[in-house]
């Protein structure tokens, strides 16, 4: 079974406009980065976001970050949580990465 990694926004933004279920139609289990997940249960992340991440549905899992290279390229802008993503990626046979970078 393919890994799915996601990075923040992907789920913030489907949280925002309520389709986060699309996410286990299309692919199943979605792993979570220990990073991302702390970031999506900030006190700065809006209540819906951190109501959710607080209950964590079945089809999304936690993951810690393994110290590997990144698989995609850093940017200076990146935060901790893009950091970190690609490293968990890595530690996996990747098939996709939910991610904002570009």
């Amino acid at each position: 079974m393919p890994l799915i990694v996601a990075d923040t926004s992907p789920i913030f933004y489907l949280l925002s406009i309520n389709h986060i279920d699309l996410l286990p139609q299309l692919f199943g289990k979605v792993l979570l980065p220990e990073a991302v997940h702390k970031e999506l249960g900030s006190p700065a992340a809006p209540t819906l976001v951190r109501e959710w991440v607080a209950g964590l549905p079945d089809w999304a899992g936690r993951s810690t970050s393994v110290p590997l290279r990144a698989l995609l390229p850093r940017r200076r802008d990146a935060d901790r949580g893009d950091r970190l993503f690609p490293r968990t990626a890595q530690s996996k046979t990747l098939a996709v990465a939910l991610t904002t970078f570009g």
